[in-house]
Protein backbone atom coordinates (compact mmCIF):
# COMPACT_ATOMS: atom_id res chain seq x y z
CA UNK A 1 0.00 0.00 0.00
CA UNK A 2 1.70 3.24 -1.39
CA UNK A 3 0.81 5.82 1.59
CA UNK A 4 0.79 9.68 0.47
CA UNK A 5 0.38 12.83 2.68
CA UNK A 6 -1.61 15.71 0.61
CA UNK A 7 1.15 18.43 1.70
CA UNK A 8 3.92 18.43 -0.64
CA UNK A 9 2.73 15.72 -2.88
CA UNK A 10 4.05 17.59 -5.99
CA UNK A 11 5.49 15.97 -8.76
CA UNK A 12 5.03 13.04 -7.20
CA UNK A 13 1.13 13.34 -7.09
CA UNK A 14 1.29 14.21 -11.12
CA UNK A 15 3.17 10.92 -11.74
CA UNK A 16 0.64 9.12 -9.91
CA UNK A 17 -2.39 10.76 -12.00
CA UNK A 18 -0.66 9.93 -15.25
CA UNK A 19 0.37 6.37 -14.11
CA UNK A 20 -3.48 6.20 -13.35
CA UNK A 21 -4.13 7.45 -17.21
CA UNK A 22 -1.90 5.08 -18.33
CA UNK A 23 -3.47 2.02 -16.38
CA UNK A 24 -6.85 3.80 -16.70
CA UNK A 25 -8.11 3.80 -13.29
CA UNK A 26 -9.95 6.90 -12.11
CA UNK A 27 -7.76 9.10 -10.03
CA UNK A 28 -10.08 9.88 -7.18
CA UNK A 29 -8.45 10.34 -3.65
CA UNK A 30 -10.28 9.04 -1.09
CA UNK A 31 -11.18 9.96 2.31
CA UNK A 32 -11.17 7.02 4.35
CA UNK A 33 -11.62 8.42 8.07
CA UNK A 34 -14.23 11.27 7.36
CA UNK A 35 -17.28 9.13 8.03
CA UNK A 36 -18.59 5.67 8.84
CA UNK A 37 -21.15 5.18 6.11
CA UNK A 38 -18.16 5.86 3.66
CA UNK A 39 -15.74 3.38 5.03
CA UNK A 40 -16.51 0.42 3.18
CA UNK A 41 -16.32 1.95 -0.12
CA UNK A 42 -13.00 3.29 0.90
CA UNK A 43 -11.81 0.25 1.94
CA UNK A 44 -12.74 -1.32 -1.50
CA UNK A 45 -10.91 1.61 -3.20
CA UNK A 46 -7.83 0.93 -1.15
CA UNK A 47 -7.75 -2.60 -2.32
CA UNK A 48 -8.45 -1.76 -5.82
CA UNK A 49 -5.75 0.57 -6.09
CA UNK A 50 -3.72 0.10 -3.29
CA UNK A 51 -3.10 3.72 -2.55
CA UNK A 52 -4.13 5.47 0.54
CA UNK A 53 -4.69 9.25 0.42
CA UNK A 54 -3.94 10.91 4.10
CA UNK A 55 -4.68 14.77 4.86
CA UNK A 56 -3.73 16.37 7.48
CA UNK A 57 -6.40 16.08 9.67
CA UNK A 58 -6.72 12.15 8.83
CA UNK A 59 -2.95 12.08 9.88
CA UNK A 60 -3.91 13.57 13.28
CA UNK A 61 -6.85 10.95 13.75
CA UNK A 62 -4.50 7.95 13.23
CA UNK A 63 -1.99 9.48 15.68
CA UNK A 64 -4.44 9.94 18.64
CA UNK A 65 -5.86 6.36 17.00
CA UNK A 66 -2.44 4.09 17.79
CA UNK A 67 -2.60 5.83 21.58
CA UNK A 68 -5.83 4.45 22.66
CA UNK A 69 -6.01 1.00 24.07
CA UNK A 70 -7.31 -1.48 21.70
CA UNK A 71 -11.43 -2.47 21.56
CA UNK A 72 -12.83 -5.75 21.91
CA UNK A 73 -16.49 -6.51 19.57
CA UNK A 74 -18.29 -9.62 20.18
CA UNK A 75 -19.39 -10.67 16.94
CA UNK A 76 -22.04 -13.50 16.78
CA UNK A 77 -21.50 -15.02 13.31
CA UNK A 78 -22.15 -18.17 11.70
CA UNK A 79 -19.26 -20.24 9.55
CA UNK A 80 -19.84 -22.99 7.41
CA UNK A 81 -17.18 -25.88 8.41
CA UNK A 82 -15.03 -26.90 5.37
CA UNK A 83 -12.72 -29.90 5.37
CA UNK A 84 -9.36 -29.08 4.99
CA UNK A 85 -8.38 -32.74 3.06
CA UNK A 86 -11.42 -32.19 0.67
CA UNK A 87 -9.26 -28.48 -0.40
CA UNK A 88 -6.30 -30.77 -0.79
CA UNK A 89 -8.02 -33.21 -2.94
CA UNK A 90 -8.95 -30.94 -5.53
CA UNK A 91 -5.58 -29.37 -5.36
CA UNK A 92 -3.91 -32.64 -6.03
CA UNK A 93 -6.94 -33.38 -8.47
CA UNK A 94 -5.77 -30.59 -10.34
CA UNK A 95 -2.13 -31.14 -10.73
CA UNK A 96 -1.52 -28.38 -8.17
CA UNK A 97 -1.82 -26.19 -11.72
CA UNK A 98 -4.12 -22.75 -11.47
CA UNK A 99 -6.74 -24.36 -13.19
CA UNK A 100 -7.20 -21.14 -15.37
CA UNK A 101 -4.26 -21.64 -17.15
CA UNK A 102 -1.94 -24.81 -16.21
CA UNK A 103 0.72 -22.00 -17.67
CA UNK A 104 0.52 -19.35 -14.66
CA UNK A 105 3.66 -19.27 -12.39
CA UNK A 106 3.80 -19.98 -8.47
CA UNK A 107 6.30 -20.67 -6.45
CA UNK A 108 7.42 -24.30 -4.51
CA UNK A 109 5.45 -24.46 -0.97
CA UNK A 110 8.10 -25.39 1.72
CA UNK A 111 5.59 -27.74 3.18
CA UNK A 112 4.46 -29.92 0.24
CA UNK A 113 7.51 -29.10 -1.55
CA UNK A 114 5.05 -28.69 -4.60
CA UNK A 115 3.75 -25.34 -6.33
CA UNK A 116 1.46 -23.35 -4.13
CA UNK A 117 -2.10 -23.26 -5.18
CA UNK A 118 -5.07 -22.01 -3.65
CA UNK A 119 -8.23 -23.51 -3.00
CA UNK A 120 -11.24 -21.91 -4.24
CA UNK A 121 -15.03 -23.12 -3.63
CA UNK A 122 -16.18 -22.01 -7.32
CA UNK A 123 -20.02 -21.59 -5.39
CA UNK A 124 -19.55 -19.41 -2.29
CA UNK A 125 -19.77 -21.63 0.86
CA UNK A 126 -21.92 -18.78 2.01
CA UNK A 127 -24.53 -20.14 0.24
CA UNK A 128 -24.11 -23.92 1.38
CA UNK A 129 -27.35 -23.72 3.41
CA UNK A 130 -29.15 -22.48 0.35
CA UNK A 131 -27.74 -24.86 -2.05
CA UNK A 132 -28.44 -27.90 0.64
CA UNK A 133 -31.86 -27.02 1.47
CA UNK A 134 -32.62 -26.70 -2.66
CA UNK A 135 -29.93 -29.18 -3.93
CA UNK A 136 -29.36 -31.40 -0.85
CA UNK A 137 -26.02 -31.10 -2.22
CA UNK A 138 -22.89 -29.98 0.18
CA UNK A 139 -20.71 -27.16 -1.52
CA UNK A 140 -17.65 -27.87 0.24
CA UNK A 141 -16.41 -30.67 -2.43
CA UNK A 142 -13.85 -31.52 -4.67
CA UNK A 143 -16.90 -30.96 -7.97
CA UNK A 144 -17.18 -27.49 -6.63
CA UNK A 145 -13.54 -26.54 -5.75
CA UNK A 146 -10.96 -25.09 -8.11
CA UNK A 147 -7.32 -25.11 -7.56
CA UNK A 148 -6.43 -21.23 -8.79
CA UNK A 149 -2.66 -19.25 -8.29
CA UNK A 150 -2.59 -16.24 -5.56
CA UNK A 151 -3.09 -13.79 -8.38
CA UNK A 152 -6.07 -15.54 -10.06
CA UNK A 153 -7.55 -16.23 -6.63
CA UNK A 154 -7.04 -12.52 -5.91
CA UNK A 155 -8.69 -11.52 -9.23
CA UNK A 156 -12.07 -13.49 -8.28
CA UNK A 157 -12.03 -11.69 -5.27
CA UNK A 158 -11.13 -7.97 -5.84
CA UNK A 159 -11.13 -8.01 -9.13
CA UNK A 160 -12.92 -6.32 -11.78
CA UNK A 161 -16.39 -7.58 -12.90
CA UNK A 162 -15.22 -7.91 -16.18
CA UNK A 163 -11.51 -9.85 -15.16
CA UNK A 164 -14.01 -12.00 -12.63
CA UNK A 165 -16.40 -12.60 -14.77
CA UNK A 166 -13.54 -14.35 -17.61
CA UNK A 167 -12.03 -15.99 -14.79
CA UNK A 168 -15.39 -17.74 -14.07
CA UNK A 169 -16.44 -18.18 -17.31
CA UNK A 170 -13.64 -20.32 -17.79
CA UNK A 171 -13.63 -21.89 -14.48
CA UNK A 172 -17.68 -22.99 -15.20
CA UNK A 173 -16.64 -24.27 -18.57
CA UNK A 174 -14.33 -26.74 -16.65
CA UNK A 175 -16.72 -27.68 -14.16
CA UNK A 176 -20.08 -28.22 -16.20
CA UNK A 177 -20.42 -31.89 -16.73
CA UNK A 178 -19.38 -32.22 -13.07
CA UNK A 179 -22.17 -30.09 -12.11
CA UNK A 180 -24.58 -31.82 -13.84
CA UNK A 181 -24.27 -34.96 -12.29
CA UNK A 182 -24.90 -33.46 -9.31
CA UNK A 183 -28.06 -31.96 -10.63
CA UNK A 184 -26.75 -28.62 -10.94
CA UNK A 185 -27.07 -26.18 -14.18
CA UNK A 186 -25.85 -22.77 -13.28
CA UNK A 187 -25.08 -20.84 -15.58
CA UNK A 188 -22.31 -17.54 -15.97
CA UNK A 189 -25.04 -14.99 -15.04
CA UNK A 190 -26.30 -17.07 -12.08
CA UNK A 191 -22.85 -17.65 -10.55
CA UNK A 192 -21.65 -14.16 -10.67
CA UNK A 193 -24.27 -13.31 -8.91
CA UNK A 194 -23.10 -14.68 -6.17
CA UNK A 195 -19.98 -12.47 -5.81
Amino acid sequence: VVVCDFNGLGKFENDLIEKFKELKIPYQPRNILQASKDFQEDAVYTAKTNIVFLTPEKKKILERKIKEPPTRNQILRHIIQRHPLVGKLALDNAGFNCEVDRNHPSFIAETSKLPYMEAHHLIPLTYSMTFYERYHINLDRPENIVSLCPNCHRAIHFGTDEIRNKILNILLKKRKNSFKRLGLNITLSEISKLY
